[in-house]
């Protein structure tokens, strides 16, 4: 859940009289004060000479003139290991077998090679910001209950992002059964529909073998050649249940879950959503999400709030995480361009210069987060934040050349005035916008379990 969160800096366009060199610093703002033939002939160089196992023929010379090249003329015909070349060529004469041997030998290291540089380097490019596994218990639902968690699932997935990697695991079953927990669909970034067949296909079991599914969740992202996200491994928990079906000892399943956790040696977040779970586990549910680094589970008594929960946890909590991203990769741009007019007021043009070109460094942001949340757009709340988070990027562009206008007025004795006017313009545009994107994201937060602005 996103509790912490920075806000937007703005630009304040404060008008101030030109002839004051400083300005008033608002606590986040960007400060706008005031104002080629194959020949028989070999070269009789020393340099040159004919290395030869057997030659049959004849070696013939020719003089035109006394200034003239000797030249050697090389017949070739019948003759055998003949090599023509620097001294530094030879041949090394070697069995048919052994240069197959090493020929074989030298292509299976060159495609180990090329292997191994795809893995390390070129597939990680390809990874998905986001992969999560949905588990969802099976253990003791009437068909109703079953059908609730379902439908709550096709609805998510249905708005989940176009780049997100989705999985989908059950558990619940006889103790000690090796299917009491099962990978029902692998990661794909186009599996939605599939993911709502197999749930839809998924049967009512005994026992709520909560700790294995959790357990064999967090296997299923460290499989061989699997991927893991760029930014964020999930599995999201949907339950009926507090407790293990198997192991009543609470704080064995706890531990066995941080072991687990820590023995894959992977960081993966939990989230965890229960359905109707009676009063007395909801404790011990609590603890378990604790148990995997998790916030406090969160509880839906009917199908809206189970719509609701799931939804924010899948979809709602990455528009957040990218959006925060956006905002924390723009402010330092406003800082710089805050140091940059001040110093040019002030007639300082070589700190001036400085800082604008610093500023102009830190606009050259990832495209990651914007990336992400376009991939997200499917929801009102995704949409706007995405609007808004491009709206404020090409803003801080303009108002990036404002400054730097500025500064070349002022290098070249210009009147301050009209780019210090249009500066002013600009800067009350991004400060809009930066009040429209810190209001969207306080109430996407408002939205969400908490209710946290």
């Amino acid at each position: 859940m996103v509790h912490k969160h920075s806000t937007g800096r703005k630009v304040h366009a404060r008008r101030q009289p030109m002839t004051t060199p400083h300005s008033q610093a608002g606590p986040d703002g960007i400060e706008t004060p005031g104002t080629p033939t194959v020949s028989n002939e070999v070269s009789g160089s020393a340099g040159t000479v004919v290395q030869a196992g057997s030659v049959h023929g004849g070696v013939t010379t020719h003089s035109t003139s006394a200034n003239s090249v000797t030249n050697y003329n090389v017949d070739g015909r019948g003759s055998k290991n003949m090599a023509v070349g620097e001294h530094k060529h030879f041949r090394i004469p070697m069995p048919r077998g052994l240069r197959v041997t090493l020929t074989t030998l030298a292509a299976t290291v060159l495609v180990v090679v090329i292997g191994w540089a795809a893995v390390v380097w070129v597939m990680p490019q390809f990874a998905p910001l986001y992969k999560t596994v949905f588990l969802l218990d099976t253990a003791g639902g009437q068909t109703g209950e079953l059908h609730d968690t379902v439908e709550a699932l096709r609805k998510t997935v249905g708005n989940s992002g176009d780049d997100d990697a989705l999985a989908l695991r059950s558990f619940g079953g006889d103790c000690g059964s090796p299917d009491n927990t099962a990978r029902l669909v692998d990661f794909a970034t186009d599996n939605r529909q599939e993911i709502t067949d197999a749930a839809r296909g998924v049967a009512s079991s005994t026992g709520a073998t909560l700790l294995r599914g959790v357990v064999q969740a967090t296997q299923d992202f460290t499989r061989p050649f699997h991927q893991a996200a760029k930014q964020v491994n999930r599995v999201v928990v949907v339950t009926r249940h507090g407790a293990d079906a198997c192991d009543d000892d609470d704080e064995f399943v706890q531990a066995e879950i941080r072991d687990r956790l820590a023995a894959a040696g992977l960081s993966v977040q939990f989230r965890f959503v229960g359905y109707q779970v009676p009063g007395d586990q909801r404790s011990r549910l609590d603890r378990i999400a604790t148990a995997a680094g998790a916030p406090p589970p969160v509880f839906a008594d009917n199908p809206d709030e189970l719509d609701a929960s799931l939804d924010w946890f899948t979809n709602v909590e990455p528009v957040l995480r990218s959006a925060q991203q956006v905002v924390e990769s723009l402010n330092p741009a406003v800082n710089q361009v805050d140091e940059a007019v001040r110093a040019t007021i002030g007639g300082r043009l070589d700190v001036a210069e400085r800082a604008l070109e610093a500023a102009r460094n830190a606009t050259a942001i990832s495209d990651a987060p914007f990336d992400d949340l376009r991939s997200r757009v499917r929801t009102p709340p995704a949409k706007d934040a995405y609007d808004r988070a491009t709206a404020l990027r090409s803003l801080q562009s303009r108002v990036v050349s404002d400054a730097a206008a500025l500064l070349e007025a002022a290098q070249s004795a210009e009147q301050l005035e009209p780019r210090l006017e249009a500066f002013r313009r600009t800067a009350d545009d991004y400060n809009r916008q930066v009040d429209e994107l810190n209001n969207t994201l306080a109430a996407l937060r408002a939205a969400g379990p908490g209710g946290d602005r």
